[in-house]
């Protein structure tokens, strides 16, 4: 552990630290925000496309429609990962055409970031650490990919059980109904029987003819006159003139 000397003694030093002094030193400075792109936290570094950026954010949007605030980070995430991946081809690109006897091209960022590279190493050198970095974006994404479908697949099942809890109530109330509504019919088939049977009472009692049944209230169709009746009433209509004569 420092000693309250040692400490003092490094807050000196770091106040009297101007940085590099050198040419060379300042350059590499300058250049370290754009090597740390990388890897940093950097999205969008100076001289890259924001709109290439919004374009690949937005498909990753429209594929996957997160739907809670959760899984728009994580498609938020991917479009990082993707960009950093697609930023280190360009970087590779770039390497490779040196290779070919091209210079990077300083006015681009992934020119500059090939161009340190190739400073601080050998072409080799220089194309392991882009595909190291790749690969680290690229494992970022599947990362969170699988994160986001994980979400998504456990909020699809909440939704199937509870449309299937919902459907299961609706049954249950529609079911319900029906037989609320067999049972109305039925009371009211009983009341009109009951009233039938009253009034023919009341008839029978005043030696009246008995009403006619309403088998409408009933649920049935009138019966129809039967054979025998029928001959009944041809009979007394041929009995009459033979017994007047």
């Amino acid at each position: 552990m420092a000693t309250a000397v040692q400490l003092k003694a490094n807050r000196a030093n770091a106040k009297q630290s101007t940085g590099p002094n050198s040419e060379e030193g300042k350059k590499t400075a300058s250049r370290n925000a754009v090597t740390h792109g990388l890897s940093g936290s950097h999205v969008i570094l100076p001289g890259e496309s924001i709109e290439d950026f919004q374009e690949t954010l937005h498909g990753l949007t429209t594929e996957h429609r997160p739907a809670t605030p959760t899984e728009t980070i994580l498609v938020q995430e991917m479009a990082y990962a993707r960009w950093k991946m697609l930023r280190a081809a360009a970087i590779q690109q770039e390497v490779l055409s040196s290779i070919c006897g091209e210079s990077p091209n300083s006015d681009t960022p992934a020119g500059k970031i090939a161009a340190s590279f190739l400073e601080s190493g050998s072409s080799s050198q220089a194309i392991e650490k882009v595909e190291r970095y790749e690969g680290s974006a690229r494992r970022a994404f599947l990362q969170s990919l699988k994160q986001l479908a994980t979400l998504q697949q456990a909020a699809a099942r909440k939704k199937e059980k509870e449309e299937a809890i919902k459907n299961e109530q609706l049954d249950r109330i529609t079911d319900a109904f029906m037989k609320l509504r067999a049972g109305r019919q039925a009371d009211e088939r009983r009341q009109a029987l009951q009233s039938f049977l009253s009034k023919a009472e009341m008839a029978l009692n005043k030696t009246k003819p008995i009403p006619r049944m309403d088998t409408a209230a009933l649920g049935a169709q009138p019966a129809a006159p039967t054979s025998a009746a029928a001959s009944c009433t041809a009979t007394d209509g041929q009995s009459s003139p033979t017994s007047a004569s």
